[in-house]
């Protein structure tokens, strides 16, 4: 690279760009057998220094050295802030497409669908950026300048303002709120954010609005069919709490339950209890109902003890009696 000369420019400060870390650490070198000003490495150049009139780059350190010479004449600078040629170049340019963005950045942000307000620290609205819809009842041009509490009310405007006093003292706050004053209403969810200067002061607030209308609606049908769902299982619960409070109530109990549920009370009877009691109801003795239904006396003990367990009587007359008394047919 040739030479940057800076015939008629004085300057305190100067940027050597070199092309090699080895060339670098040789005219650092150089430079400090040379000369009683500051020598800084890379950072300061790079962050600092971006005007071509205070960059040298040299090719090696005999150029360096050649430029040196030639300099005596001129002011010498107070520091000088080495660097490499790539690594500036690449924050150079770093820097010119940031500085472009700076400039598209107002376009960028109103070619969404967001809508981005600033307010000042009276929560005036200062700015806007993004899209405004057109089905909106308001015009922008008279929200600026106004307080959400101008436009929307005290009560109305009460969500906004808590969540805008958080982001002034220093805080990010999110909130959803709707607007029905339009042919359809819309759900909108806001983040606010602080705004700070160059001092780190927070200086207003960045309210960043987006309409989530379509996901609060799935969501609403999501909860929907979860509330039916569980209302179904609801019912099949207590269906089954039914059935199991029937088979925990007394022997008493159940064959009360059927009487009063229009059940047949020998429904709480197995199928050879239920052939036992026909024949004790027609005046069968245990031995002459064993012999009839080919089982042994002692099975039919415990059918009948089984049948005074679950009806809570204690004899067999009792229990031709229960069964007489609900009208039920063997």
């Amino acid at each position: 690279m040739t030479e940057r000369r800076l015939t008629g420019v004085t300057e305190r400060s100067l940027v050597v760009l070199f092309n090699t870390d080895d060339d670098l650490i040789s005219g650092e070198r150089l430079l400090k057998s040379r000369t009683e000003a500051a020598i800084l490495r890379l950072g300061p150049a790079m962050r600092e220094y971006t005007d071509p009139a205070n960059i040298v780059r040299v090719r090696d350190v005999s150029q360096l050295r050649a430029w040196l010479r030639s300099s005596r004449r001129r002011p010498a600078p107070t520091s000088f802030l080495l660097a490499l040629k790539a690594e500036f170049d690449v924050h150079h340019q770093g820097m010119a497409a940031l500085a472009s963005m700076r400039v598209r950045v107002p376009d960028l942000l109103s070619s969404g669908q967001d809508q981005i307000f600033v307010l000042d620290r009276e929560q005036r609205m200062v700015a806007f950026f993004g899209h405004w819809p057109k089905e909106s009842p308001r015009r922008l041009k008279d929200l600026l300048g106004k307080r959400k509490r101008d436009v929307f009310g005290p009560e109305a405007a009460a969500v906004h303002e808590a969540a805008v006093l958080r982001a002034l003292n220093g805080e990010e706050a999110a909130y959803e709120w709707n607007v029905t004053d339009v042919p359809r209403p819309v759900h909108l969810f806001t983040a606010a954010s602080p705004l700070r200067n160059d001092d780190g002061v927070v200086a207003g607030v960045l309210l960043v609005t987006r309409n989530v209308t379509p996901l609060k609606q799935e969501q609403l049908e999501i909860e929907r069919a979860l509330k039916e769902k569980t209302s179904q299982l609801l019912e099949v619960e207590f269906g089954v709490r039914q059935i199991a409070a029937t088979f925990q109530r007394s022997p008493q109990g159940n064959v009360e339950h059927a009487r009063t549920s229009g059940l047949h009370t020998s429904a709480f009877l197995s199928r050879r209890e239920h052939e036992v009691l026909n024949l004790l109801r027609r005046g069968f003795r245990l031995r002459s109902i064993a012999q009839t239904l080919g089982i042994s006396v002692e099975t039919v003990r415990r059918h009948v003890k089984a049948m005074f367990r679950k009806t809570g009587v204690h004899s067999q007359e009792a229990l031709v009696q229960l069964f007489s008394d609900t009208g039920e047919q063997s």
